[in-house]
């Protein structure tokens, strides 16, 4: 019987990983609109750099060229970083783009730069097994080893048992990319993995969590 359910959830898993690379088929779709939208002005469509508008900001143009190798070595979360809280002349979109808009726009950027290695982060492939032993040491603690939740530590963090629960509610309602950004910045009373780790291994734990929700799950 364990060996059938460890069988079923690695089929999950691997359905659900294949489904997430569509997810960020269609991030990339929204990335590229966004950016066209709010960042094409300074930058230019292709990334290389608005030259007119380079005098109004009081910068040279290689500034604005996001092909510059300073830019181009940025991690996904740097990018993200840089999107949310802005750098120099360039305003944060803090509060004007979702958490879930900065990731798309950030990765778009990374496949914009040209970036053979950065252009997709997060799908390197996956290892269910490892996967399952990195959600039952940074995750279970709070959301339990089946992702229902544990009660002892919601009355701890003085919240609702459902909050803590992944398996229902807006946890299930959330896409791959949705949960990456909650695990990556945090979210209520749950701390940030940015710098604890990786972006594969966060889109890995995403996509695990698809898995223990069930095929119901969106």
């Amino acid at each position: 019987m364990k060996h059938k359910i460890s069988v079923w959830v690695a089929g999950i898993f691997a359905v659900l990983f294949s489904l997430s690379t569509a997810v960020k088929a269609d991030d990339l779709e929204q990335g590229r609109k966004l950016f066209e939208g709010k960042c094409a002005r300074c930058h230019g469509k292709d990334g290389t750099g608005n030259a007119k508008m380079a005098p109004n900001l009081k910068v040279d143009t290689d500034k604005l060229n996001l092909h510059r190798d300073e830019v181009v070595h940025k991690t996904l979360f740097e990018i993200e970083t840089m999107v949310d809280s802005g750098d120099h002349k360039m305003p944060k979109y803090r509060g004007k783009l979702t958490d879930a808009q900065i990731h798309q726009v950030a990765m778009y950027m990374k496949q914009l730069t040209g970036n053979a290695s950065a252009k997709d982060e997060t799908a390197a492939p996956a290892d269910p097994a490892a996967t399952k032993k990195l959600f039952e040491a940074k995750c279970s603690q709070c959301h339990a080893k089946d992702a229902t939740g544990n009660e002892k530590m919601a009355k701890v963090l003085k919240v609702d048992a459902a909050q803590v629960n992944l398996t229902k509610g807006a946890a299930a309602e959330a896409a791959v990319s949705e949960l990456v950004t909650i695990v990556t910045n945090g979210k209520n009373k749950m701390p940030s993995f940015k710098a604890k780790l990786t972006p594969d291994q966060v889109e890995q734990l995403a996509s695990y969590v698809k898995g223990l929700q069930g095929p119901s799950a969106k």
